[in-house]
């Protein structure tokens, strides 16, 4: 029985956590470098605080290079510097309509990529991907583990920021970082509301234990009065890229939900309260509203259909991955020893969505937006130099093969000429018979044209004697049958014929006489089927002055008709 084929290991670096995964048969575990594999695709991604987004328009009709007119534009969009060196990836938006092409715009710093990664790819030799935050949602669809209808928005509150991505239809409409809301500002304006400084820690864990219904009155009212505040950030920028897009009265299909420290049910529930009061300007009725939990759509809201925990959608890649919950440990170096608990990883979504790329770009390679400056290099023979050296190879070898080749070449036109030669005498022989013979052939032919030629001109004589023969029996006849008839109508009509002669059936006859005895000619031979007036010239002579009569001369051609 034949062996199935491997797959090839996938690797993910978590570039949070500085950890690293590895995917083989489907089943997904936390390893060192050491166990990694040299074959294995190696993938990461880029945090979203690093990648900054434009929206782009190209008019149609320009005459300019498309490239310099995004990259010019993005320089002036994002007020880039221009001492910097920058990864600029673009493609075309599904938004492009009329006179412009619209184009989304993901710009990364290279001093980034290099800081961010160059240790790992040192330790790993290459990296063969580096996804950029806004897109990794793109795998959800590509990988359909969600459906792509409608306006889709993906929010995730990082430690430091929270970034807000806009999808329509399975593609990216917008994108935002809001510095303004995170995990520490919440944590920052919960300590400075309640006057006190409460640990990191701590907050961490109440909050995951309790969520924003803290049994303390005052920490629960403190919590959804910062979460509102601060949420207000969030609310203004989706409001900004909805109206842009002309979506702001479209009912939100579904809002997906992350963080770097997992998400409770009360986090969702939170999220979901201030989509209904969407519009709201009233601050006490929103913490009213977040007190009570209540979701009422109404004019203040904006609709939306499904709330999701991004850390609980499922992936069938994985065998050993169900519910996920981010561990909230301090980032260790992704060298040391792995923690693995239960048969079930805490694992960051980020990680699982690279892991789904990496599958995706086995199938069909695709480097649009790969990142990623420290690819492995091309196998041997597509290089430039394994070209070069596998030319110079093909020429020495070509080079030591010529001398032999012409030695072989030469044997063997030697033994050509030889069999040639000794076959010559008989084929000569044969040459001289088939020659002999076709000379023989053309002295027979040439007889026999001279005796068909006298045949011929005998038949010919015979031909001709016989029309003679049969002219003098037969057309004799009738022509002085014709000429005896017409006689007698000549005779009755009583004109002259001044002269007449024969042609074959053509008989021309000049005629003498009056206007009445050639006009009584001419209706007689009219009326006989034997003849056929052809043509007549009629000439008035006055023959006699005196005579009151004129006499008319007429030549006429009649053909006999038989």
């Amino acid at each position: 029985m034949a062996k199935t084929a491997k797959k090839r290991e996938l690797v993910a670096f978590d570039s949070s956590t500085k950890k690293l995964y590895k995917l083989a048969d489907n089943v997904l575990s936390e390893i060192t470098v050491k166990e990694k594999s040299s074959s294995a695709y190696n993938i990461t991604y880029m945090p979203g605080e690093n990648v900054k987004y434009a929206s782009v328009e190209v008019p149609n009709d320009t005459d300019e290079d498309e490239i310099s007119i995004i990259t010019n534009k993005t320089y002036e969009v994002l007020e880039l510097d221009i001492d910097k060196d920058y990864k600029i990836s673009y493609s075309i938006s599904n938004a492009s309509m009329g006179i412009n092409t619209v184009y989304n715009v993901f710009v990364v710093e290279n001093e980034k990529i290099e800081t961010e990664f160059k240790d790992v790819a040192n330790k790993l030799q290459y990296i063969d991907y580096i996804d950029i935050e806004p897109l990794m949602y793109q795998n959800y669809y590509t990988s359909k583990l969600i459906e792509s209808d409608g306006v889709q928005v993906f929010i995730y509150f990082h430690k430091t920021y929270t970034t807000l991505t806009v999808y329509k239809d399975g593609e990216l409409i917008n994108y935002k970082i809001i510095n303004k809301l995170s995990i520490d500002m919440l944590h920052g304006s919960f300590s400075h509301d309640l006057g006190e400084r409460i640990p990191e820690h701590m907050f961490l864990n109440e909050l995951s234990k309790y969520g924003f219904d803290h049994v303390d009155d005052a920490k629960r009212v403190s919590l959804n009065k910062v979460l509102s505040e601060s949420f207000k950030f969030l609310i203004n920028n989706l409001s900004l890229i909805l109206r842009g897009a002309q979506l702001d009265n479209v009912t939100i299909t579904k809002v997906f939900v992350g963080t770097d420290i997992g998400l409770s049910q009360n986090f969702l529930k939170k999220v979901e309260v201030l989509f209904s009061c969407f519009r709201c300007l009233d601050d006490d009725i929103i913490l009213e509203t977040m007190l009570n939990n209540k979701v009422e759509i109404g004019i203040n809201s904006l609709e939306v259909a499904e709330f999701v925990n991004i850390h609980k959608i499922k992936y069938d890649l994985f065998k050993n991955i169900r519910n996920f919950t981010v561990e909230v440990n301090t980032p260790s170096e992704f060298t040391t020893t792995p923690e693995k608990e239960g048969g079930e990883l805490r694992i960051n979504p980020f990680v699982l969505l690279s892991l789904l790329r990496a599958n995706e770009q086995l199938k069909m390679p695709n480097d649009v937006f790969n990142i990623s400056t420290f690819l492995r290099p091309p196998p041997f023979a597509k290089r430039y130099s394994g070209k070069l050296i596998l030319s110079i190879l093909a020429v020495i070898v070509l080079a030591s093969i010529y001398p032999i080749y012409n030695y072989i070449n030469g044997k063997f036109i030697e033994v050509e000429e030889r069999d040639t030669s000794e076959k010559i005498p008989a084929k000569q022989t044969e040459y001289t018979r088939i020659d002999n013979e076709i000379k023989n052939l053309e002295s027979r032919l040439s007889s026999l044209s001279a005796e068909v030629n006298e045949a011929r001109r005998t038949l010919e004589f015979r031909y001709t004697l016989l029309d003679n023969i049969y002219d003098k029996k037969v057309n004799y006849l009738s022509k002085a049958s014709a000429a005896t008839k017409m006689a007698s109508i000549l005779n009755q009509s009583n004109i002259k014929v001044t002269s007449m002669s024969f042609d074959n059936d053509i008989i021309n006859v000049n005629l003498k006489g009056t206007a009445t005895g050639i006009t009584s000619f001419l209706k007689e031979i009219g009326a006989d089927d034997t003849y056929s007036i052809e043509s007549r010239d009629v000439l008035i002579k006055i023959l006699n002055l005196d005579d009151k009569d004129k006499e008319h001369e007429s030549n006429i051609v009649i053909k006999v008709l038989r």
